[in-house]
């Protein structure tokens, strides 16, 4: 079947070219008739706008090689399992406190990724979100991000900035 969707074109629920979306439906985990329907079929998957707190389940989407997980409440106890065809991860806007931590599991369980986003948690600290922070809060933040090696080797693009500028950001920070 090439695409499933409920009847309404706004529906909570496209199966179209291997790319799963299920948004908007306030689930604390990822729904076991999506993990039976369609876990191996899908390479791209959408699980924003619900209220996700574990990923358990997602080992069963072994193709993955998207999967956007923003406005969830997903925190540093989260479990990533072993993606290896992951490249593009977003978890903006969760509860993500810790950076180090996320990326120790990113490190362990998605070997390929390329694209990662964290805008919107208090790990990714920005003025927009979060008054008491500044601009050299959002600079410590993204060192340490580039400054872990073994991190940024695979890593090409952190929010959307191309992590081909790593070096001169890392030569700018130490000048400022």
């Amino acid at each position: 079947m090439d695409s499933i969707s409920n009847s309404t074109s706004s529906s909570p629920l496209t199966f179209r070219n291997e790319r799963l979306c299920y948004t908007g439906q306030k689930c604390y985990k990822i729904p076991d008739v999506l993990i039976k329907m369609y876990g191996p079929k899908v390479n791209s998957l959408d699980l924003s706008f619900n209220e996700l707190q574990t990923l358990r389940g997602l080992e069963f989407f072994p193709s993955l090689h998207e999967l956007i997980l923003d406005n969830n409440q997903l925190s540093d106890n989260l479990v990533l399992p072993p993606l290896k065809h992951l490249h593009t991860l977003s978890l903006n806007k969760n509860e993500i406190t810790d950076v180090e931590l996320l990326v120790e599991k990113i490190l362990k369980s998605v070997p390929n990724l390329t694209y990662l986003s964290l805008l919107g948690n208090k790990a990714c600290p920005n003025q927009l979100s979060d008054s008491d922070k500044d601009e050299e809060d959002y600079k410590r933040y993204r060192y340490l991000i580039t400054i872990t090696k073994q991190f940024t080797v695979y890593l090409q693009v952190l929010h959307g900035i191309n992590a081909g500028h790593r070096q001169i950001f890392i030569k700018n920070y130490f000048q400022n």
